[in-house]
Parts: C-alpha cells; structure tokens; sequence
C-alpha cells in the first residue's frame, strides 16, 4: 500500500547522508531519513554512555567543510560548542614523542628535537605541505561532484593534477623522497592518515596522506558532544524544514520503472512510499541487494570492480579514574608500537581521552585497525583482541590496571568487564553489538580523482545516488562532506523544474 511521497528518501543515517538531506531540506525539498539499521554513535552500559568509536573532527577548516556548515547555518553553534583544545595530537612510537602542534616555528623545534640528523628534509616536506593543499582547497570548492565524471569536472582535475605534481592518481610525487624507506617519520605521517580515512593504508595514495596530516596538524577542534551532537543536529535541519526522520525503519527494495527510481518498499509492513530520488548511505554491496534491477550495476563493478574489505575499525571503552591519564597526555594521542611494520593489527592504535565527569572518571577509547582476514578466518583472535590492546597501552600507560573501573567493546560480542568487582555485565541488547557492528575500510580496484575517489555517486539507475563512505574514502570526514555537497548539488541540478520555482517564491517574498 502507497503511504506517502517524498521527493528525497535518505537510506541510512550515515553523516554524509544526513548532510545530504539536510542541505536538500534547507531548499526546499521535503525530505525522509530512514534509519536503516545504522548504530547510534553512542550505547548504554552499566547506565553509562560510550562512544562505538573515537572521533575527531578533522577537516574542519577545508572551504567546503566551512561552506556546508555555513549554508545549514551550524557554525554559530560550532563556534559556541568548541572548547579550549586540550593539547595537540601527539604521536608516539619507539623512541619518539611529539606533538603536531599549528604553529610553525613550535613544530620545527619538535621535529628538532626528535628527529634531528633529517630535520632540513622535515622541515622542507612542511613547507610544500602548506603550498599543496593550498591547491587542493580550491578544487574541493568548484561546483562538481566526486569522483569528477563531466567533460568539465575532469579538465577540472587535469589542471589541478598538473599543478600539484601529485599526478592523476595522487601517488606520482613522493613528498618524502629524501627520508629512507623503513625512517619512523614517514609512519608519523601515515598513521594519523589512516586513521582519520575510510581507504585501506596499504592502497593510500601520497596526496591523502599529506592532506590528512595536515588536518591533524591544524588541530581538531574539541566540540562538545561529539559526534553524537553533530548527528543530532543534523536531524533537527531535516525536521525543522518539514521532513520526517524514521530511525527504526527500513528499506526492504528500491523500486523503479524503465531505469528510474520511484520509490521503496519498507521492511516488515510491506509499505510502499514514492519519491523522485534515494540517497543510498550504506556500501555499495548492501545497496546492490535491496534492488530489483541488479544487472545495472554489474555493468558497473565491471568497469570499476567490487570494493573488497580489507580492515575492521575496532573500539575499546576503558572506563578509570581520572588519575589514571598521565598529566600532559593530550585528548588525541596515535601510538605507533612498531614503525617498520604495517599500520593493522594493535601496531597502530587511536586514543581518544573524555574529560573527567562528576565521579571523577574519564573514559579512554581505543581504536585499532583489524585486518579482515583474522577477524573471519583466526578462531579466538577477535575475543582476544581486548587483551592485546591492553599490553600494547601498557608503556603509555603504566598505571592503568592500577585506576581501570571497566572494560568494554560493542564489537567483538563480549559482556562488559567490571574489573574493580570482577564480575561481566551481560548487555541489555546484545543485537546491537558484535563484529557486524564493525565499519570495514576498503580496498578497490580502480579509483578516479586524484587518487581520492572511488565508487560514483551518479549510478546505473536513474535518481539513485550513492551518498556513503565508498565516494571519496581516501578523505575522511572531509570526503564525507564532498560527497554530500555533490549529491545534493545533483539533486538539485537534475530537478531544475522545483529548483526554478523555487528561487522564484523566493525571490517573491524578498520582494
């Protein structure tokens, strides 16, 4: 049974799918949020709130970050919510401590301090930092999707290519070329890169390594409430504009006629609801499942080949008191226990430190890139992995068994551990939680832009656009929002009928 109509129907509350409908209602359309079983950013344990994943705001000086933001009228806000920055991301491995500090002529002294018979070479890859993505800044502010697919997006990318030496794939240019191959910097480069990206590090081109370092070294900005605010607010632009949000529904089929979106069918009631455009959150796989005219899109992993998972993001809460943080450990702190091996495994490791609540407790939350291959294949190696990062915090942290309260994860499906008590506290919805919860990073096979992009957000059938992690994987957050922008633009662009009506009720009005 047809229950409504929506010109825009987003599946997922993924954030660039979120930013996509909230930048469509703000102009106009009336827009439908189903949650299509995303995880909440946070979950409830031992009546505590955790974090599923740590979470830095990295990229929020890029124009297009800036312009979005803006255009949803969410930086008064973002300015009101940002708090004094508690120490730079600081980067520890064997042997080296620093911090990646803004201000040049600090960082220069750290690089210095650390790594003195190379600091001419450091200091030079810092200067053609700054001239790179320079360049790069003004090609994510031109009006074009990603990954550029017109005649006019891709002279577009030609001419910055040539600018920037980096070549078409991002990778023709070494900005380290005078640092050894096996020297730990170029893992102080790396490892804060692969972290902030949805892309697998081992399939990083050069570009997006210098432009996500870059990020951290700009200094992400501690905003209060995190993610979850951020995902909220975004929910109030698409309600506050007449739009509906539906977190526990979700798309069973996307329907279409002759090639061309009409509309889905929800799980469970069997409801069809008509729309003139999806905007898909999920990966592409997911995607290919819920439509009745699959044969589209295998013409297209033809041509660009499937995306294959290489890496699971796993997240540890360890709950202590608040003396248990060694004074003058920053809120970020990447730490590198081998920096001649792979960035996987618990070699590279992401901590992300709450401030102390009323109890005088702080909240710790690890994050480690599991190879996929173990998760799947390695009996015991995930139920395992809780120990193992443990030992690996334990030189950063030498008084942590001493301060640790509890211990938890929603991804490798064990209970919560009490350690003050020892007892385990089973979950309230274990259905919630486990390997599948897990965001995977992916490799693929065939990538555009710069290097930075992979799966297109125009697909095979018309009106449905891929608005999800896979568009630009090689940026982070920052790809997110480009992947938003562009989808919304498309939307508009396509729909040029509504568009001119309007800007002409507008312009009425202003009249």
């Amino acid at each position: 049974m047809n229950r409504g109509y929506y010109d825009v129907i987003c599946v997922g509350m993924q954030l660039p799918c979120l930013l996509a409908g909230a930048l469509l209602s703000k102009r106009g359309f009336r827009v439908l949020v189903l949650g299509q079983d995303t995880p909440t950013p946070t979950y409830e344990m031992d009546g505590r709130t955790l974090p599923r994943s740590a979470f830095a705001c990295l990229g929020a000086q890029s124009p297009i970050v800036r312009q979005a933001f803006s255009e949803l009228s969410l930086s008064p806000l973002l300015r009101r919510r940002t708090q004094p920055q508690v120490g730079a991301p600081q980067i520890v491995m064997p042997g080296h401590r620093f911090s990646l500090v803004a201000d040049p002529e600090e960082l220069a002294l750290e690089m210095r301090r650390e790594f003195p018979a190379v600091s001419r070479p450091i200091a030079d890859f810092h200067r053609d930092l700054s001239n790179s993505m320079r360049l790069l800044d003004e090609l994510v502010q031109k009006p074009m999707s990603w990954p550029a697919t017109t005649l006019l997006e891709r002279r577009a990318v030609a001419r910055s290519a040539v600018a920037h030496r980096f070549g078409p794939d991002g990778d023709g240019f070494d900005p380290l070329a005078a640092l050894a191959d096996g020297h730990p910097f170029r893992h102080a480069v790396a490892g804060p890169a692969a972290i902030a990206s949805h892309l697998s590090p081992a399939s990083m081109p050069a570009l997006a390594r210098m432009r996500l370092y870059s990020h951290w070294l700009a200094g992400p900005p501690e905003i209060e409430g995190g993610l979850p605010w951020l995902v909220e607010s975004l929910l109030e632009r698409v309600r506050g504009a007449g739009g509906e949000v539906r977190p526990k529904e979700r798309v069973a089929s996307v329907l279409s006629r002759r090639g061309v979106v009409t509309g889905v069918e929800l799980a469970g009631t069997g409801d069809t609801l008509g729309t003139r455009f999806v905007l898909a959150g999920q990966d592409v796989a997911r995607i290919v499942t819920r439509l009745a005219d699959r044969p589209r899109f295998e013409r297209l992993f033809e041509r660009l080949g499937e995306p294959r998972a290489r890496l699971f993001r796993y997240t540890l809460n360890l709950v202590l008191r608040a003396e248990g943080v060694p004074e003058g450990m920053g809120r970020h702190v990447l730490a590198i226990a081998d920096a001649s091996a792979s960035l996987d495994g618990e070699n590279l490791l992401h901590l992300e430190t709450s401030s102390a609540d009323a109890e005088g407790r702080r909240v710790l939350t690890v994050e480690a890139l599991l190879p996929r291959r173990r998760v799947e294949e390695e009996t015991g190696y995930l139920e395992g992995t809780r120990e193992c990062v443990r030992e690996r915090l334990s030189p950063l942290l030498p008084f942590l068994d001493r301060h640790l309260l509890r211990v938890d994860s929603p991804h490798d499906g064990r209970p919560m551990q009490d350690v003050e008590h020892d007892l385990d506290i089973a979950p309230a919805e274990p259905w919630l939680r486990g390997p599948h919860t897990m965001p995977a990073m992916h490799d693929f096979p065939v990538r555009g832009t710069l290097g930075l992009t992979a799966v297109p957000v125009r697909t095979p059938l018309a009106r449905l656009l891929l608005v999800g992690h896979q568009c630009v994987p090689a940026l982070g957050l920052e790809g997110d929002v480009l992947t938003a922008v562009a989808a919304a633009r498309l939307v508009r662009k396509t729909d040029r009928q509504k568009e001119w009506m309007r800007r002409g009720l507008w312009t009425k009005v202003e009249i």
